[in-house]
This record gives structure tokens, sequence and C-alpha cells, in this order.
């Protein structure tokens, strides 16, 4: 195991600048349908339900 695990964004800088963010002393509803649509708009993904499961797939990957 690495000892500095990290993550590698392939997001330009001024795009990640803009994304959709939250004050950390107030946090947001993280169920609020809107939000995760709002996010999920800026990303570019678009979730559709499988199988009529309710379970959400991915149905393209974002272009970023």
């Amino acid at each position: 195991m690495l000892n500095n695990e990290c993550f590698v964004l392939d997001i330009a800088e001024e795009r990640l600048m803009n994304s959709p963010g939250f004050d950390t002393r107030h946090w947001p509803d993280m169920t609020d349908a809107a939000r995760i649509q709002d996010i999920n708009t800026f990303y570019g993904i678009r979730l559709e339900t499988h199988a009529g499961m309710g379970l959400p797939v991915q149905a393209r990957r974002s272009p970023w």
C-alpha cells in the first residue's frame, strides 16, 4: 500500500474553481434532488434508472 495515496482529477483548474460547492460550516442536504441534478449537469452526467429497479446508473461518461 502506498503511503502517499492521492486522486488525480483530469479537469481544468478554472472549471474546478467554478464547480458547485458549499460552506463547510453549513453543509447542504446531500439528498436534495435539485442539488444532485445541478451537480450532475455541471459535470455532464446523466443518470438513468436501471431496468426499473430504482438503481441509478451513469448513462454516459463525463467529457472531462
